[in-house]
């Protein structure tokens, strides 16, 4: 699972990470995924670059049980992060409503991680960092 949460945080590191509450920037941003993981796999002997790409598909395609889990960190991580003890204030366009509808669908299988999601979210609002 680690392997997979690298290889995909170094593609979208070369592709370039979009906030995934801010619409205008994540239009385009699965091409421009693609085109990275393409260039960037191409770059490695033919045997490294094709098991890595075949653990980058493996997330995207969320094909293995250690995929989907990698997926729900993946989207966990930031959450955790951003309104943990040094958070600061959302911008308006981000509500719990708008947060849970983005993670559930990731996090819901996986009741330990989906509790924290829920804790963190709601902690975040008690607190004023983001809306209702």
């Amino acid at each position: 699972m680690l392997r997979i949460l690298l290889v995909h945080d170094l593609v979208e590191i070369y592709a370039g990470d979009a906030a995934i509450y801010d619409d205008e920037a994540t239009k385009g941003q699965k091409g421009r995924e693609e085109d990275a993981a393409c260039k960037l796999f191409q770059q490695l002997p033919p045997d490294q670059g094709a098991s890595l790409a075949a653990l980058w598909r493996e997330f995207e395609d969320l094909s293995s049980a250690e995929a989907r889990f990698a997926r729900a960190i993946d989207a966990l991580a930031p959450t955790w992060l951003h309104w943990g003890q040094h958070a600061d204030p959302t911008p308006e366009i981000l509500t719990t409503t708008r947060i849970m509808e983005r993670k559930t669908p990731v996090l819901a299988p996986y009741p330990a991680l989906y509790e924290l999601l829920e804790g963190i979210v709601q902690s975040a609002m008690h607190r004023g960092l983001v809306a209702p």
